[in-house]
């Protein structure tokens, strides 16, 4: 009996050490998160509730959105909640004179100049936006990684890395949240994907592969 406990033991402590062994190609938390640190931007962005956004009427060429003037008091408020928290622009009063984007692009033969409207009869108003938020998007706070919960092998050059952040968030976001409904708040945890390069250094590799 004394030599079949003694034997698993040493099956258990032989299984141990391979595990270690197969692991051992990875980078570890401590140096994962040193190299997060150092190389990933870290950002904050917010998201407008998709009624808000889908309901803007986008002005292509100009860059610049507009509240319809019917059926989007909701929008309106939320709009208005932006513009108090200094986070968007109106645009100024000459610019609601002239024809939207998608009318002045067409010709007057097909579209007489009698028939066209300016923004002040179509629209509430018009701000300024970003190519963030031309997608429902703005910065709202700032974030730090803090420590990586899991290291994982995707393949033997690559590793995924997820971590958790420590946010910092706009105060003025309650405010907000009045204005236009629930607003989706930064993920406290995010995964990039390390690359080993033919030395055996980890690092983050381009933008386009690097989260997921």
């Amino acid at each position: 009996m004394a030599y079949w406990i003694e034997r698993t033991k040493r099956a258990v402590v032989v299984t141990f050490v391979i595990g270690i062994v197969g692991c051992s190609d990875l980078p570890s938390k401590n140096d994962s998160l040193e190299i997060v640190k150092k190389e990933v931007k870290e950002e904050a962005s917010c998201v407008l509730p998709a009624p808000i956004f889908t309901t803007l009427k986008m002005q292509l060429v100009t860059k610049a959105a507009c509240v319809p003037k019917e059926g989007a008091a909701e929008v309106l408020t939320c709009v208005n909640g932006l513009i108090n928290a200094g986070l968007v622009t109106p645009m100024p009063a000459s610019y609601m004179l002239e024809w939207p984007d998608d009318v002045a692009a067409k010709s007057l033969s097909e579209l007489p100049a009698f028939e066209r409207r300016a923004r002040k009869d179509l629209y509430s108003l018009c701000f300024g936006t970003t190519s963030d938020m031309r997608e429902g998007r703005f910065k709202c706070g700032d974030a730090a990684a803090e420590r990586v919960i899991k290291v994982s092998k995707v393949d033997a050059t690559h590793a995924d890395v997820r971590y958790a952040r420590t946010l910092t968030l706009d105060p003025k976001l309650s405010d907000l949240d009045r204005a236009c409904g629930a607003i989706t708040r930064p993920p406290v945890e995010m995964t990039v994907r390390l690359e080993k390069s033919d030395k055996g250094i980890w690092s983050l590799p381009p933008p386009d592969v690097a989260y997921h």
